[in-house]
C-alpha cells in the first residue's frame, strides 16, 4: 500500500509539471466517463434501483396470460381470491390497480393518481404508514358497501396538505365524495409502479363508490367478473418455498381454473416471477432491456474512443520521455517499478476524469430530462447518484485507466537503451513499423465513429420518414381535451345530456369550426378491440375469435378529423339510443372480411354469434390506429349516441392557433361543474408528439453521442498527425531545403493521415453493416443497410478527418528550413 501511495504521489507531481497535458487528458476522460455515467444513472433509475420492500427476495409477482398467449398480463379479482387460498405457497397475497381521481379543494380541482389496494398491501410489502393505520382486513368482503377511506402518500401529504400532523381523521373530496384519511404513507415510497408517484391509496372495496360505478354495477361489477383482467398481484412466499415450487403449484391451479371456468380461463396460464426480476411488467421489461443495452453500448463505444485518445497521449508522453527512462534504467531502476509508476499515472488521470465526469453526467441527465414526454401523468424517476452509480463510475475509471494505460506503460518502460542514450533512437514515424499501436488506435477510433454515425443517421432518416407519414386524418388546428363525468357522480342519462350540451357550448366559442366526441383519439395509448362475428368469414387456423380495433364517435367526428366517407353515410341524429345499432367500417375491414363487394347494408355481431347485430351504413377511409408506422388495419366505428362512454375526448377544430383552446375548455368546464376532471388537454400536434417522443429521443441521443465520437476521433487523428509531424521536423526541413514545395509537403502528410482514415472507414463500414441489422425493427421506411446513410456518413467523416490531417500538414509546410535543420 505504501508503494502504491508513493506511485500515486509521483504521478501527481508529474501531472503538476505538465498541466496542459493533464487538463487535456482529464477533459477527454470526463467526456467518455461522463456520458457513460449519465446513461447508466438513467438505466439504474429505470431498471435497477430497488423498491424499499422488506426481504424482497421473498416477494413474487403473479400474472395471468392472455388466452393461448405466453405474455404475462393482469388478473381478475376472482383470480386473486383463488391465489390467496394457496396457503401452502404464500404467506399472504395482495392485489392493486391504478386509477385517477379528481381532488377538489375550495373550488379548485386537480387530477391525482391513486392505487386501489387490498388490506394486505402494506403488510405483504413490509411497509408501515408513517401516521395512522393501514386498511381494515374486514373491508375486503364489502365491495361497494364501506365508507371510503384513504391513506395519503408522504409526498402528497407534504405538497398538498403542508405536512399537517392532524391529517388523520380529516376528510378529502375525491371524485366529489367525502373520503376519510386514516393514514400517511411511508416516507420515500410512491407506489408499486416505478416512475409513478401515487397520491392516495384506497381500499379495493371502495373502488365502485369512489369511481361512481352506480348501484347497478355493485352486484355485477368489475370485481366479480372473471373475464375482466385489471388487477396486479404480488405475494410473499412461505419461508422455504422457492419460486420454482410456486410456479409448479400455480400451474396446477391454472389447470383447475380452466376446467371449472372454461369460458374465461381456458387457455390461460399463471406466471410467477421473482419480484426482483420484474421492474414494470414482463412485456415492458422485455422491450426496455434491449433499449437500455443499446444506449449503454453506444456510450461504451464513445468511451473506447476517449480512452484511445488517452492511450495515444500516454504513448506520446512516453515517447518524449524515453531518454529519462533510459537513464533511470541505466543506473539500476527496476522496469516493473517504472510500469507501476506509468500505470499509476494512467489510473490517476482516469479517476480525475471520472470525478469530472460525475459533474458532467449530472448536467447531461438534467438536459435529457428537460425533454419530458407529453403524458397526462407526471413521470418521476430518481436519477440521483446512489452507491450503484458511484460504484459504476469508480470501477469504470479504474478499468479504463488500467486497460488503456497498460500498453503505453509497457512500451514506455522499454526504450532502445543504447541508441536512446546516444540520441540515435528512431522516433515515431522514423523507421520501425509504420503501422504501430498509435495508428491502430486511430483506425479503431475512425471505425467506431463511423458505426455510431451510421446508427444515428439511420434513426434520423427514420424519424424524418415517420414525420412525413399521412395518418389519414387532419392534424392541424385541432385541440383535444378528455374528461369523465362518472367520477363526478353523473348517471348515464345525465352524462349523455352533459356531453350534448357541453359540445354545443364549445361550438359556440369564437374560432371553433367543429367539435366531435370520441372514446379515444387515433394513434394514442388507448387501444380498444371487440370480439366480432362475421357470417361467412372463416377464421385462420389456430384463431378462436376475431378481435377488431374500434372506436365510439359522434356524427361530427368524420368532418372534424377530415376522414372521408367513401361509400354510404356517416352517423347522424337518426342513430340514437332507440334506433337499430349501426357502424361505419374502414376500407381495409370491408375489403378483408367481405371482399370486393358492396358492404352497405351488411352486418356483423358484437361479442360472438349471439351478440347484438350491427348494420354497416358507411365505409370510411383508412387511418392510422395504433402507430404511425403500421400497415392499414381493420377498424370500425360505433355511434356515440348508441354506445354510452363515461370518459370522452372532445376533438375541437379551430380556425387558427389551437394552443389556447385547452385552457379555454378548462375554464368552460370549471364554469359548468368544477367536480368534472380534465384528464388531458393538448393540441393534436402534442398528441402525435407523444408517439414520436421515443424516436425523437433515440435520434437525438444517438446523434449527440455520435457527433461526440466524431469529434474525439478527429482530435485523436489530429494528435497523431501533429505528433508525427513534430517528430519529423528535421526531415521536413531537409525536403524543403532540397526543393520540395509546400503542396508536396502537405500532400505527403495528408496522405499518411488519410491512409489511416481509409483503413478505419473500410473497417467501420464492414462493422456497421453487421451491427445495424438488429435495428431494422426500429426503423421506418428505410432498411438497416440504407446506402444513402452509409454514403453521406462516410463522406462527412472523411471530410472532417481530412481537416484534422490538413491543419498540421499546413503548419509543417510552413516550417523554416534553417530552423528545422537545427531541430533536436
Amino acid at each position: 500500500m505504501d508503494l502504491l501511495l508513493q506511485d500515486f504521489r509521483y504521478a501527481l507531481r508529474r501531472l503538476r509539471q505538465t498541466p496542459g497535458f493533464a487538463s487535456i487528458a482529464v477533459a477527454i476522460m470526463a467526456l467518455g466517463i461522463g456520458a457513460n455515467t449519465a446513461i447508466f444513472s438513467i438505466v439504474n433509475a429505470v431498471l435497477f434501483r430497488p423498491q424499499p420492500f422488506e426481504n424482497p427476495e421473498e416477494l413474487v409477482e403473479i400474472y395471468t396470460t392472455g388466452r393461448n398467449s405466453e405474455i404475462g398480463a393482469t388478473s381478475s379479482y376472482p383470480d386473486y381470491l383463488d391465489f390467496r387460498e394457496q396457503k401452502d405457497l404464500f404467506a399472504d397475497v395482495l392485489t392493486y390497480r391504478l386509477g385517477m381521481v379528481n381532488h377538489t379543494t375550495e373550488g379548485a380541482s386537480k387530477l391525482l393518481l391513486v392505487e386501489y389496494v387490498t388490506a394486505s398491501y402494506f403488510s405483504v410489502l413490509g411497509l408501515r404508514p408513517l401516521l395512522g393505520r393501514a386498511f381494515d382486513p374486514a373491508s375486503e368482503g364489502q365491495i361497494g358497501a364501506i365508507e371510503p377511506v384513504a391513506i395519503v402518500s408522504h409526498a402528497t401529504w407534504q405538497r398538498r396538505f403542508g405536512g399537517d400532523p392532524s391529517i388523520v381523521g380529516k376528510t378529502v373530496r375525491l371524485n366529489g365524495r367525502a373520503v376519510t384519511v386514516v393514514g400517511v404513507g411511508p416516507e420515500g415510497y410512491g407506489g408499486s409502479w416505478v416512475g409513478l408517484n401515487v397520491d392516495f391509496w384506497l381500499p379495493v372495496a371502495a373502488g365502485p363508490l369512489v369511481e361512481s360505478l352506480g348501484e347497478g354495477m355493485i352486484s355485477d361489477n368489475l370485481y366479480e367478473r372473471r373475464g375482466v383482467h385489471m388487477f396486479f398481484v404480488k405475494a410473499r412466499l412461505i419461508p422455504g418455498v422457492t419460486v420454482e415450487a410456486a410456479r409448479a403449484g400455480m400451474d396446477v391451479l391454472a389447470g383447475r381454473l380452466a376446467r371449472e371456468y372454461p369460458e374465461t380461463n381456458e387457455g390461460r396460464k399463471i406466471q410467477v416471477f421473482a419480484s426482483k426480476d420484474v421492474r414494470f411488467v414482463p412485456i415492458v421489461d422485455r422491450a426496455l432491456t434491449p433499449v437500455a443495452g443499446l444506449l449503454m453500448a453506444v456510450v461504451g463505444l464513445v468511451l473506447v474512443i476517449a480512452c484511445s485518445n488517452l492511450a495515444n497521449l500516454l504513448l506520446a508522453r512516453a515517447s518524449a520521455g524515453q531518454k529519462e527512462v533510459a537513464i533511470r534504467l541505466a543506473i539500476g531502476a527496476n522496469r516493473g517499478q517504472l510500469v507501476r509508476q506509468f500505470m499509476a499515472e494512467s489510473v490517476l488521470l482516469a479517476l480525475l476524469g471520472g470525478g469530472a465526469g460525475l459533474l458532467l453526467a449530472y448536467w447531461i441527465v438534467n438536459l435529457i430530462m428537460a425533454f419530458e414526454p407529453p403524458l397526462p401523468i407526471p413521470v418521476a424517476f430518481d436519477f440521483g447518484l446512489d452507491e450503484r452509480v458511484l460504484g459504476f463510475t469508480v470501477i469504470l475509471s479504474v478499468l479504463t485507466g488500467v486497460l488503456f494505460g497498460l500498453a503505453p506503460s509497457l512500451k514506455g518502460s522499454r526504450p532502445n537503451l543504447i541508441p536512446t542514450l546516444k540520441d540515435d533512437a528512431p522516433t515515431m514515424g522514423q523507421g520501425g513499423r509504420r503501422f504501430g499501436l498509435r495508428n491502430l488506435l486511430v483506425v479503431s477510433q475512425v471505425a467506431v465513429s463511423l458505426l455510431l454515425l451510421v446508427g444515428a443517421g439511420l434513426f434520423v432518416r427514420s424519424l424524418a420518414n415517420v414525420q412525413r407519414i399521412d395518418p389519414g386524418f387532419e392534424t392541424k388546428n385541432a385541440a383535444i381535451v378528455a374528461t369523465a363525468v362518472d367520477v363526478a357522480g353523473y348517471s348515464e342519462q345525465e352524462g349523455r345530456e352533459f356531453y350534448r350540451q357541453f359540445a354545443r357550448r364549445l361550438e359556440a366559442l369564437p374560432g371553433v369550426l367543429s367539435v366531435a366526441l370520441a372514446d379515444k383519439v387515433p394513434v394514442g395509448a388507448g387501444i380498444s378491440t371487440r370480439d366480432v362475428y362475421i357470417e361467412g368469414y372463416e377464421l385462420p387456423p389456430g384463431q378462436d375469435d376475431l378481435e377488431v380495433d374500434n372506436g365510439v364517435v359522434s356524427p361530427s367526428y368524420f368532418e372534424t378529423l377530415d376522414v372521408p366517407i367513401l361509400r354510404g353515410r356517416g352517423f347522424d341524429e337518426r342513430d340514437g339510443e332507440a334506433a337499430p345499432r349501426v357502424a361505419v367500417v374502414s376500407e381495409t375491414m370491408a375489403r378483408r372480411y367481405w371482399g370486393s363487394g358492396d358492404v352497405i347494408g351488411r352486418s356483423f355481431r358484437l361479442r360472438g354469434l349471439d351478440g347484438p347485430r350491427v348494420e354497416i351504413v358507411g365505409v370510411a377511409r383508412d387511418t392510422k390506429v395504433r402507430t404511425l408506422g403500421e400497415d392499414p388495419r381493420p377498424y370500425f366505428y360505433l355511434a356515440f349516441g348508441q354506445t354510452y362512454q363515461a370518459l370522452a375526448y372532445f376533438i375541437i377544430r379551430t380556425a387558427g392557433d389551437p394552443t389556447r383552446m385547452p385552457e379555454t375548455v378548462r375554464q368552460e368546464l370549471v364554469a359548468v361543474d368544477p367536480d368534472i376532471p380534465l384528464f388531458e388537454a393538448k393540441t393534436m400536434s402534442d398528441h402525435l408528439g407523444l408517439m414520436l417522443f421515443a424516436p425523437r429521443m433515440g435520434a437525438a441521443l444517438l446523434s449527440a453521442f455520435a457527433l461526440l465520437a466524431m469529434v474525439l476521433a478527429s482530435l485523436g487523428l489530429y494528435g497523431v498527425v501533429a505528433y508525427a509531424v513534430s517528430r519529423r521536423t528535421r526531415e521536413v526541413g531537409i525536403r524543403v531545403a532540397l526543393g520540395a514545395n509546400q503542396g508536396q509537403v502537405v500532400r505527403m502528410v495528408v496522405r499518411e493521415g488519410m491512409t489511416l482514415v481509409a483503413v478505419g472507414l473500410g473497417s467501420g463500414l464492414a462493422l456497421a453493416v453487421v451491427a445495424t441489422r438488429p435495428m431494422s425493427n426500429w426503423l421506418y421506411g428505410i432498411g438497416a443497410g440504407d446506402p444513402m446513410t452509409f454514403g453521406v456518413v462516410g463522406a462527412l467523416l472523411a471530410s472532417v478527418a481530412f481537416l484534422a490531417s490538413y491543419v498540421p500538414a499546413r503548419r509543417a509546410a510552413k516550417v523554416d528550413p534553417m530552423v528545422a535543420l537545427r531541430y533536436e
